[in-house]
């Protein structure tokens, strides 16, 4: 009976998987005991991300878990040993279910109409089953039914990028660091690529180099041309929405029986004015976008310069001209005419009889003649 109390007190409980083991199975720090598999691990996660607050964010009980999830990973693996690779499969896991739980009661709730959750595939008696509401805008009752806003492999996919960030950060700062041939060491527990040959490695440098300094250069070509495409919408977007706007008001005045080479002018230049318009406000919502502000990506060149606009400006004013020459007369301007055509022509008719009796025309005088 008294050997169980003596071979339980050879034993001590690590402090990072809270296992119990063998003093020979780990190392006395004081009153800290760690057994070689979760040393083995710490210092690989220290080494790998250069630092262990990641696990941190776990509590002391998910800590547990993690390495003693790594201890099992030890047993079944075939040559006995952890490498960087199931460790850090292990903390991406690990976070994942952390932050699941932590997110378990965020939902989007919101109140639809029955028919849009059925429109998304949502059977009706699941939809019914939730809360409902009246609702004065729609006219119908609405169903609230909560959704999760995350699944696992997103929130997956958003740890597995933050730990591969911190792994490359880690990485290129050990690298970084000059080392002596002892301090040197081996870098496939990180599960690293081996280091290729120096001369591929050189070549490799210098083409990645080259086609940096290709791509910066056409950024900045690109971003040249994008401010001067963008400089010239926003002169061209309003002159094309007024002579728009100028061209189709007048001719809602104008009777519809047009000439045909009149109409079919005007319907050429109602197009094309449509068109450029379109362009320039697509041009301008693009630029709106730091990809095209960077130079990231070219934007399509519009199909006018300035030149263009202020010809076809030209031929709007013309083709208003031509308009306005088919505009019906108003009736009481024509009325008004008409009467100060009456009065002028009576005008000049009593003008004339007034004159006539002024001045009647002169008695002719017959003279005798005689002899002396």
């Amino acid at each position: 009976m008294a050997a169980a109390p003596a071979e339980e007190a050879c034993k001590h409980r690590c402090i990072l998987c809270n296992l119990t083991h063998e003093v020979e199975s780990g190392r006395v720090h004081g009153r800290k005991f760690t057994c070689t598999p979760c040393a083995s691990a710490d210092r690989l996660l220290r080494r790998g991300l250069g630092s262990k607050d990641e696990l941190q964010n776990l509590s002391v009980e998910e800590q547990h878990s993690f390495f003693q999830k790594l201890a099992v990973e030890k047993a079944n693996a075939k040559d006995s040993r952890i490498d960087w690779k199931t460790v850090r499969a292990c903390l991406v896991t690990s976070l994942t279910t952390r932050q699941m739980t932590e997110n378990a009661t965020a939902v989007d709730t919101q109140f639809l109409p029955l028919d849009v959750w059925l429109k998304q595939g949502w059977p009706e008696q699941t939809v019914r089953n939730c809360p409902k509401e009246w609702n004065e805008q729609y006219g119908c009752d609405t169903y609230q039914v909560p959704v999760k806003s995350m699944t696992w492999k997103q929130t997956y996919q958003a740890v597995e990028e933050r730990i591969l960030r911190q792994e490359k950060e880690a990485t290129a700062k050990r690298m970084a660091r000059p080392r002596g041939p002892k301090e040197a060491e081996p870098e496939a527990a990180l599960d690293l690529p081996a280091p290729e040959a120096a001369k591929k490695g050189d070549a490799s440098a210098a083409a990645e180099k080259k086609a940096a300094r290709a791509e910066a250069a056409q950024e900045k070509k690109n971003q040249a041309s994008n401010q001067k495409m963008q400089l010239l919408a926003a002169k061209a977007v309003a002159p094309l929405a007024q002579d728009l706007q100028s061209l189709t008001k007048l001719r809602a005045r104008v009777p519809a029986d047009l000439p045909e080479p009149i109409q079919a002018v005007y319907e050429d230049n109602v197009g094309k004015l449509q068109r450029w318009s379109q362009a320039a406000k697509g041009l301008l919502k693009d630029w709106e976008e730091e990809a095209a502000q960077t130079g990231k990506v070219a934007l399509t060149a519009p199909p006018f310069d300035m030149a263009d606009v202020k010809c076809l400006h030209k031929t709007v004013v013309e083709v208003q001209a031509n308009l306005r020459q088919h505009l019906p007369v108003p009736k009481a301007k024509a009325a008004g005419k008409r009467k100060a055509a009456e009065a002028g022509a009576e005008a000049t008719d009593t003008a004339a009889a007034e004159g006539a009796e002024a001045n009647p025309p002169a008695r002719r005088v017959r003279s005798k003649g005689g002899n002396k």
